[in-house]
């Protein structure tokens, strides 16, 4: 079964199974008790990344476990409310009163300067001078 299983995600990943990788998809299959329909799903995933690995797939199928989620309509129910509050979250970050609600404003929280009308004079005085040599 373990064999069959690293052949079709060598063949899903287009890519030379090593001895690492084979211990590895053995744990999915020995340990976690997936079959290849849930493995797939997780290698579907990965197809969103410039190069696919295993790793990824791991983390994904450790997660699945570690929520007991053992049937492709558990884990497709787990992964439609993790979108869902992801998306939740991201919308509500784009409200504007939530966004200064999180952030104070630097508005009016500092002291402006006088310059008393002599002061101004000299500087002008200085300026001119400067700019005539």
């Amino acid at each position: 079964k373990i064999n069959k299983i690293v052949k079709k995600v060598g063949q899903k990943l287009r890519k030379n199974i090593t001895e690492y990788d084979e211990e590895i998809i053995s744990k999915w299959v020995e340990k976690m008790d997936y079959d290849f329909d849930i493995i797939e799903i997780a290698l579907r995933k990965t197809s969103k990344l410039a190069s696919p690995n295993l790793e990824f797939t791991n983390k994904i199928l450790e997660e699945w476990f570690s929520h007991q989620l053992k049937t492709v309509a558990d884990i497709t129910a787990y992964e439609l409310d993790k979108s869902a509050k992801y998306h939740a979250g991201q919308n509500s970050g784009n409200d504007k009163q939530s966004f200064t609600e999180r952030k104070p404003s630097n508005v009016g929280n500092f002291q402006q300067r006088e310059y008393s009308p002599e002061y101004l004079e000299q500087m002008i005085e200085d300026f001119t001078k400067e700019s005539k040599s």
